[in-house]
């Protein structure tokens, strides 16, 4: 074995000084890929405890400050805005349900 160098930071991992330059090409790639998994991991952590409505529709609104406010707000704010989220898109599904019977009338 050679010198131990503990590196701090994001990893918190003690290097084999000695060792380095005597594995294959695969070990960094595997390290850096289970380093990458990790910190994935974290991420996802927070994504599964997002409601499955709010995961499905997260994606439409990214950009939008109000969906990226109710991230961390609480369930009472996220449900007032799910139901007016609702209530608009169930208003323009019934204009457009109108307006289609309207134009069969005519037809």
């Amino acid at each position: 074995g050679g010198a131990t160098v503990a590196a701090l930071g994001s990893g918190n991992m003690e290097l084999d000084v000695g060792a380095m330059g005597s594995g294959t090409l695969a070990d960094p790639l595997r390290h850096a890929a289970g380093m990458r998994k990790a910190w994935d991991d974290t991420k996802m952590r927070m994504w599964r405890s997002f409601p499955s409505f709010f995961q499905n529709t997260i994606f439409h609104g990214e950009q939008d400050a109000q969906i990226k406010e109710l991230r961390h707000g609480s369930l009472m704010d996220k449900l007032a805005f799910a139901r007016d989220m609702k209530e608009r898109g169930n208003a323009k599904l019934k204009a457009s349900v109108n307006a289609d019977n309207k134009s069969l009338d005519a037809a």
